[in-house]
C-alpha cells in the first residue's frame, strides 16, 4: 500500500510538473494508468466558463487545457479569459488561452473545436504541437472570438502561429460574428 500511494504520488508530481507521464507510467508498471491517460476523450460542451482577474500569480490560467489523450471536442461553450491577472498591460501576469491543446505529455487524437464564443489568453487558441504528434484530425470551425478584451481577442491573436499541426481545417471562424478571420491571418499576428 505504500509503496502503491509513492508511485500515485510520484505520477501526480509528473502531472504538477509536466513531465514525461507516459514514460514514468510505464516504468512504473501502470499500463491501465497509462492507457487511460493515452486514450482518454475530453468534451466539453454547453458550459460558460469566465476566469476573472486575480488569479495566482504562478498558475498558469487556461479556460480548456489538454496534454495527452485520445481526443477533445470543445462544442457550443463560452470561454472567456481575462487577458491580466492584475493591473492592464502587466505582461509579466497574463492569461495563457481560452482553450490550450499541447502535446506536452502525450500524443492527442482528434481535436474538435467548434461553434464556441472565446476571448482572451495571449492567443485565445494554442493547438501545438510539443514532444509527440497529433495522431487525428484537428478542427477549429464557426468560432465566435469575441473581442470584449483586444482587438485581437486575445493580447496576440485567435491563434497561436507556432508548431499548429499540418492539415488543420479552419472554417467558419469570425471577429465578433461579422469578421471573417482566415487562417493565414490568424497566423500572421
Amino acid at each position: 500500500e505504500a509503496k502503491a500511494r509513492r508511485d500515485c504520488e510520484a505520477l501526480g508530481e509528473a502531472l504538477r510538473n509536466r513531465r514525461d507521464v507516459s514514460t514514468l507510467a510505464a516504468a512504473k508498471g501502470h499500463e491501465a494508468l497509462l492507457r487511460r491517460i493515452t486514450e482518454a476523450t475530453l468534451t466539453v460542451e454547453d458550459c460558460y466558463m469566465y476566469q476573472a482577474k486575480g488569479w495566482p500569480r504562478e498558475q498558469h490560467a487556461d479556460g480548456v487545457q489538454m496534454s495527452a489523450g485520445g481526443g477533445i471536442f470543445v462544442r457550443n461553450n463560452t470561454i472567456l479569459m481575462e487577458l491580466f491577472g492584475g493591473s492592464n498591460g502587466d505582461y509579466s501576469y497574463v492569461s495563457n488561452s481560452a482553450v490550450g491543446i499541447g502535446t506536452s505529455l502525450g500524443r492527442i487524437g482528434t481535436v474538435v473545436i467548434d461553434h464556441n464564443r472565446l476571448a482572451g489568453g495571449g492567443y485565445v487558441v494554442y493547438v501545438e504541437r510539443k514532444s509527440y504528434p497529433f495522431t487525428g484530425t484537428v478542427t477549429i470551425t464557426n468560432n465566435n472570438f469575441d473581442l470584449m478584451f483586444s482587438p485581437n481577442s486575445g493580447i496576440w491573436g485567435p491563434l497561436f502561429p507556432n508548431d499548429v499541426p499540418s492539415g488543420v481545417e479552419w472554417s467558419g471562424n469570425s471577429y465578433n460574428m461579422v469578421y471573417p478571420i482566415s487562417l493565414q491571418y490568424a497566423l500572421s499576428l
